[in-house]
């Protein structure tokens, strides 16, 4: 297994570098400002899965917020990509999905595909950071399998739960 070093050492982002992908653009922005609200030093964003597949090649960041549903290249596109064998280090890059489906099927798809967390929208931004701070400090651990990364510990088919009912942010592990 392979482990992420964590940067976040207390409840800001200060000092973390962060590659939003969302094809919206007024979302996207708005995660930029939450973002950087909260300290993170460098926001970058991108409109799509390929377009963030091309600038974490150029700049590898701590963690990834990517949408789901994007065109051309949608989340579950992207995760299969970023997560090949072939892209390591990048590879094991922690990736939380946000996006406004959060049906379990939904977020069945996103972890399997690759994603470490999931979050619906409309964004909570105290949330969004306890989500970001909670990925960092749990170091994700990587495995190799069926020719590409994946969060280690997935097992098929664990029961998904609201972490919080009503606030729609999961419980994933």
């Amino acid at each position: 297994m392979i482990g992420v070093n964590p940067v976040a050492q207390d409840s800001s982002l200060y000092g973390i570098n962060i590659l939003v992908i969302e094809d919206h653009r007024p979302s996207r922005d708005l995660l930029k400002s939450v973002l950087t609200a909260f300290g993170a030093t460098d926001v970058r964003t991108c409109a799509d899965g390929s377009e963030g597949l091309r600038a974490i090649r150029e700049h590898r960041p701590d963690l990834i917020l990517a949408d789901w549903s994007m065109e051309p290249m949608d989340g579950k596109t992207f995760l299969k990509e970023l997560r090949k064998a072939e892209n390591y280090p990048a590879s094991i890059i922690p990736v939380i999905v946000v996006t406004a489906f959060g049906l379990p099927e939904t977020v069945r798809a996103a972890l399997d595909a690759g994603a470490n967390q999931f979050v619906v929208k409309p964004i909570v931004p105290l949330r969004l950071r306890e989500r970001i701070i909670k990925t960092l400090a749990d170091a994700p651990q990587f495995e190799l399998a069926a020719g590409g990364y994946e969060p280690s510990g997935r097992k098929e088919g664990r029961p998904l739960r609201a972490r919080d009912e009503g606030e729609e942010v999961w419980d994933i592990g």
